[in-house]
């Protein structure tokens, strides 16, 4: 009778110890970043994008794909320093148990910043 109380109380906790695992992940980082319109200094340049993928093979993905390699591979060919006006989209595509891929793209318009001067310091008094 004690054995069977045990085995109930295994049979309820097993499917919350299922749910309990979980983990975080760094997905990018950034130097400015914005939903709103913002002022700069430099050139508009073109509509770009760039993309980064991972293959899925089996029902086993091999790595994730990187928002970073993705924005940097935008930038590089605007030959800019930032996009302005960007999205990003995530997208996959699988054939079950044989091969797939996972991408993410980045789009946006390439510009070339200008380095905005410090402004002047004041001069101690002498």
């Amino acid at each position: 009778m004690h054995c069977g109380r045990i085995a109930r109380r295994m049979a309820l906790l097993a499917p919350l110890v299922l749910l309990a695992p979980a983990c975080t992940r760094r997905v990018t980082d950034f130097t400015i970043l914005s939903t709103k319109n913002v002022a700069y200094v430099g050139e508009r340049g073109r509509r770009v994008s760039g993309s980064d993928s991972t293959p899925i093979f089996l029902f086993i993905p091999i790595g994730r794909p990187s928002v970073k390699e993705a924005t940097d591979e935008a930038i590089e060919a605007g030959g800019g320093n930032a996009l302005v006006d960007g999205v990003v989209y995530k997208s996959s595509w699988w054939i079950p148990l044989i091969y797939g891929q996972r991408t993410v793209t980045v789009e946006g318009t390439s510009v070339r910043t200008t380095a905005i001067p410090d402004p002047p310091r004041p001069r101690p008094i002498p």
